[in-house]
């Protein structure tokens, strides 16, 4: 068995993990609403004449491209992020 050795973290360092910790708590709380109201979006912002199913098809869609270019925003954004 190992011999652990007791790290001691820098202020800046437990900073930094609080307000990851707390922006992605914020974005997750963020992209969970879009979900939650999926069903008010849809009457709001998509077609009557579609069918309800392609409806909800296109609110999902619509989520999984944000989910997906947030890697980008974040590559082009975190320059600026010091």
């Amino acid at each position: 068995m190992a011999i652990q050795e007791k790290v001691k973290l820098s202020k800046d360092t437990k900073m930094a993990m609080g307000s990851q910790f707390l922006g992605f708590m914020l974005d997750a709380y963020d992209m969970a609403i879009v979900l939650v109201m999926a069903p008010i979006l849809v009457k709001i912002f998509s077609s009557p004449a579609g069918s309800e199913a392609w409806r909800y098809i296109t609110i999902v869609l619509t989520y999984s491209i944000t989910m997906a270019a947030r890697p980008f925003g974040s590559a082009f954004f975190g320059h600026y992020a010091r």
